[in-house]
């Protein structure tokens, strides 16, 4: 009897099945069973994919190669093959239909060989279903909550992770099991549950998927049984929209198998006994400061965004300018995993800036993802109507209505907004919900109990709210609730907390005031929230808003508001607000009408307001004794009202004043009293930018005046104290201010980052004027640092922007920084150029600060230029010791005798040079270690070196 060859081939079994593709047969126990072969051959793709989701074109393009056929026939041959394996009776389930996606094979599949002779079964396979999801190539910023886990589950058994759609849930519950197994603590099955639509259908797949064969029709007890006795983990990955089934068979499991332990991850917590939760944050964002580079790779989510946008094709590495970009895409998207590295998938194509600008057209819920993620992963959008389809629909209508919320929102702003017919504790409720499906969150500080939605839930939701035709009635009841909330917090009991209490509703006020003054809406109401808002807009330093706001309102304002309180508050905001946003020439008619108005009302604090906004706005253009006026007119009017914080307030003008007109002395003293007077208790409340102002002042004067260990620590703590609040402008301004201490002392590495973060404010603030201020530092450091090419165009770019902003209060001194870049780079008529033409300008304007500072520059020129003009140069040192002992600036004193010493040694004037050193160092009593004393007391001592040995 011959025998018949069979090549070596898989059988593949299943239950009591066993398939043997090649022969197209399919027995069960061994009994042939009848079907189709259309059918058989759909059977033969699942069994080649088992535990995947194949999609429903697939099967057709293998069933049928080459032949066009309706997706019909698909399904009368799936029905046909479900009939056959008995899919359904007792429990068992071997197909089972992923709507929008294809079909999944979800017994477990083992696979046996045939032997080549005889046929007969060879050794068995161990069952497919044990293997675990491929570990991603890194995991950016979650080592210590997959440590935390890890201990967790050999220790509690049961452990639920909580976090919002995106977050890495999965990622996190991956590494999770690979630990686990990599520990060798216990055998992990993971499970996504994601394909499941039907609950009933949970303990089925949980049973087939670790390879327990169901025998009757209880799949939770042959699942019981089969876990009895091993060191077993479950991971049950996105649990959230079969909850209401998997949290109480979780339960009875792990009561039914002690070895058990179970990691479930879930938008909600599965609220059963025994449960363990661990919310998932955020990845890590770098805190505000400085941006570069690498302090922002330092954060997890720049990391994800970096290498995301490696893997779509970026070729570049981040760079200090790029770095702020980055790090604020990674903000707008919360935090949020998936929506990162679907933003940062398209910067191979559309590159940083352009993605951002993607972002900021409201692309960010389109992006498409790869193609092999779960469509609810290929989108956020996607994403987030997976979320939404589980709410109740009170819920989804809910989360949508809190949209109209612009920023964070209390209980009783939900309740006054989106409750409807006083049911409050139905908002309650559902918010409460929301919060446990991680839709909104809690963003509640010491002081308030606060919620807010994430970003790109809120864009999901406002989307869906717009369609509902509703948005317009919830802006109008927003816009009432914040006009009375700002009504209460306008009294004088409360005026001391209203700043930090209302600040939350800066972006509510946001919402509802482009409503107001829409065809649609409420114009009186706009005008009201608009008058009420300025205090917190300038108090939080939001110029911009305050000043379009404010201009707004006056534009609309009605007749009987002509003259009023209330239309001066406004003009006073839009006055004040223009001195940080445009500073142009209207800015000082539109402080001179407020003035007029004041006066006419007879409001005298309203008076010195306006005033000091006049001695800053003058000082701002460069025109100090202007300034100095206006801060003695400040006096009169303090004097006249006789408060002790009117007082200071007017003192610390004239000190500011004084200082940028030219006298030190003076500053020095009124910058005293008015810190005396401000430390009486009890404590008066102090305006934060005058406050800045003089310190700041103080700290620059003492270093001119020849105090330069006292001027270092001012400077200090003038930044010190402003980053108390760094929303503020006058943070921005002390870093600014107080940082050319730390340049004159030659304290270079000191100032390095105070710079860095000045441009950052500057820039965060949209203060364009002092962005360029920040950038004159910046590009003075490269200079003294020996970097003179790179420091003169950063020096021109910064003076075009000082120019086109009108903030002339510095010009002379950077165009003096400048011109010695010119004359380092041996381009000596540039320098002479850029020098005469700043002497010109301040000669022209009376402004004696900046003098000596541009005589010592022109001097230097002329010192070092190819063909030195020694009497010239040596006649303007000279000059400028006169103008600095004016001034009471002993050390300007000490800077121009250097050079002037230097010279008169080569021309053998040794014995004047020494003298003249050796009687302005007798006078400083501090400061020895700052570079110019260092450099002046080296000379002297070479010097008298070399008389003495002569």
């Amino acid at each position: 009897m011959s025998v018949r060859l069979v090549s070596q081939e898989d059988a593949r079994l299943f239950g009591p099945f066993r398939f043997v593709k090649a022969q197209r047969s399919l027995t069960r126990e061994g009994i042939p069973v009848l079907i189709g072969g259309r059918a058989l051959d759909v059977l033969g793709v699942l069994l080649d994919n088992p535990g995947s989701v194949v999609s429903g074109r697939h099967l057709i393009e293998q069933v049928w190669k080459g032949v066009t056929v309706e997706d019909a026939n698909l399904r009368t041959q799936l029905t046909a093959l479900r009939k056959a394996l008995g899919d359904g009776i007792n429990g068992s389930r071997y197909i089972i239909n992923v709507p929008g996606q294809g079909y999944l094979f979800a017994a477990p599949v083992s696979g046996d060989k045939l032997d080549k002779e005889t046929g007969y079964q060879a050794a068995s396979e161990p069952a497919q279903y044990g293997a675990l999801p491929k570990l991603p190539r890194s995991i950016v910023g979650r080592d210590e909550i997959v440590g935390r886990l890890t201990s967790m589950l050999t220790s509690r058994r049961f452990v639920t992770l909580v976090g919002t759609g995106g977050i890495g849930k999965t990622t996190v519950a991956i590494a999770v099991a690979n630990s686990l197994v990599s520990a060798c603590k216990m055998g992990v099955f993971f499970i996504n549950l994601q394909a499941i639509t039907n609950g009933a259908d949970v303990s089925s797949f949980i049973a087939s998927s670790v390879g327990c064969f169901i025998q009757g029709s209880d799949p939770e007890q042959s699942l019981r049984t089969f876990l009895s006795g091993r060191e077993t983990c479950l991971i049950l990955d996105n649990c959230e929209h079969v909850i209401e089934i998997a949290a109480p068979l979780a339960q009875r499991l792990l009561d039914g198998v002690q070895s058990l332990s179970i990691l479930a991850t879930s938008r909600e917590a599965l609220r059963v006994r025994g449960e363990n939760i661990l919310l998932l944050p955020p990845l890590g964002l770098p805190e505000d400061g400085p941006m570069t580079a690498s302090k922002a790779l330092a954060s997890p989510a720049v990391q994800l965004f970096m290498e995301r946008a490696a893997t779509g094709g970026f070729a570049g590495r981040l760079t200090d300018i790029d770095a702020p970009l980055v790090v604020d895409i990674c903000r707008r998207l919360d935090g949020i995993a998936l929506a990162i590295e679907l933003a940062a998938s398209r910067v191979g194509f559309y590159g940083i800036r352009g993605t951002l600008e993607l972002l900021n057209e409201g692309s960010g819920l389109q992006l498409l993802g790869t193609r092999t993620t779960s469509s609810r992963h290929q989108t956020l959008e996607s994403l987030l109507d997976w979320s939404v389809k589980l709410l109740a629909p009170h819920e989804r209508t809910i989360l949508f209505e809190l949209a109209i919320f612009g920023s964070d929102f209390t209980l009783e702003d939900a309740d006054a907004v989106v409750g409807k017919d006083g049911a409050h504790a139905d908002v309650r409720a559902a918010i409460a919900s929301l919060v446990e499906k991680s839709l909104v969150q809690n963003s509640s500080d010491l002081q308030m109990a606060k919620y807010r939605i994430l970003g790109v839930t809120r864009a999901y939701a406002m989307e869906r709210l717009e369609t509902t035709g509703f948005k317009g009635r919830l802006a109008e009841r927003l816009a009432n609730h914040l006009r009375d909330f700002l009504t209460r917090l306008q009294g004088p009991q409360a005026a001391d907390c209203c700043d930090e209490l209302c600040a939350y509703h800066i972006g509510n006020i946001q919402i509802v005031l482009p409503w107001c003054f829409s065809e649609e809406g409420d114009k009186v109401l706009g005008i009201e929230i608009a008058g009420k808002a300025t205090r917190l807009f300038m108090a939080k330093s939001h110029f911009a808003l305050c000043h379009h706001w404010c201009r707004e309102a006056l534009n609309a304002l009605r007749s009987e508001h002509e003259g009023t309180a209330f239309h001066l508050s406004l003009l006073e905001a839009l006055a004040r607000s223009s001195i940080y946003v445009n500073g142009g020439r209207e800015t000082r008619v539109l402080i001179q009408n407020a003035l007029d108005l004041a006066r006419t009302r007879r409001d005298d604090k309203c008076q010195l307001n306006l005033l000091a906004d006049l001695n800053v706005f003058l000082t701002r253009q460069g025109e100090f004794s202007a300034a100095l006026d206006a801060a003695e007119q400040s006096f009169a009017v303090a004097k006249k009202i006789q408060g002790r914080s009117e007082t200071i307030l007017a003192e610390w003008m004239l000190a500011a004043s004084y200082h940028l007109a030219g006298d030190q002395y003076a500053a020095i003293q009124h910058a005293e009293i008015g810190q005396a007077l401000a430390r009486i208790e009890p404590p008066v409340k102090l305006d934060l930018f005058q406050e800045a102002r003089v310190r700041f002042a103080l700290a620059r004067s003492l270093w001119l005046h020849g105090y330069p260990d006292r001027a270092l620590a001012a400077a200090r703590l003038a930044v010190a104290e402003s980053a108390k609040n760094p929303e503020h402008v006058s943070y921005c301004l002390s870093l600014i201010y107080a940082t050319p201490v730390f340049l004159w002392s030659g304290k270079y590495d000191e100032a390095s980052p105070y710079i860095e973060m000045a441009i950052t404010q500057a820039t965060k603030q949209g203060l364009s004027a002092f962005r360029s201020l920040g950038q004159a530092l910046a590009g003075e450091l490269l200079v003294l640092t020996g970097k003179p090419y790179l420091g003169v165009e950063v020096l021109r770019e910064a003076i075009d922007g000082m120019q086109a902003n009108r903030n002339d209060i510095v010009v002379s001194t950077t165009s003096a920084v400048l011109a010695n870049a010119l004359a380092a780079c041996s381009r000596w008529n540039d320098a002479h150029a850029v020098v005469d033409a700043a002497i010109y300008a301040a000669e022209r304007r009376a402004e004696k600060i900046w003098m000596p500072d541009l005589l010592m520059a022109k001097a230097g020129i002329l010192l070092r230029q190819v063909n030195p003009a020694i009497p010239q140069a040596e006649a303007l040192l000279m000059r400028t010791m006169v103008l600095a002992e004016q001034q009471s600036a002993l050390s300007w004193q000490l800077r121009a005798a250097i050079p002037l010493a230097r010279s008169w040694t080569v021309a053998g004037k040794r014995s004047q040079a020494i003298e003249l050193l050796t009687v302005l160092l007798s006078r400083f009593t501090e400061g020895f270690e700052t570079s110019d004393l260092v450099c002046a007391r080296m000379m002297l001592a070479s010097l008298q070196t070399i008389k003495a040995t002569a």
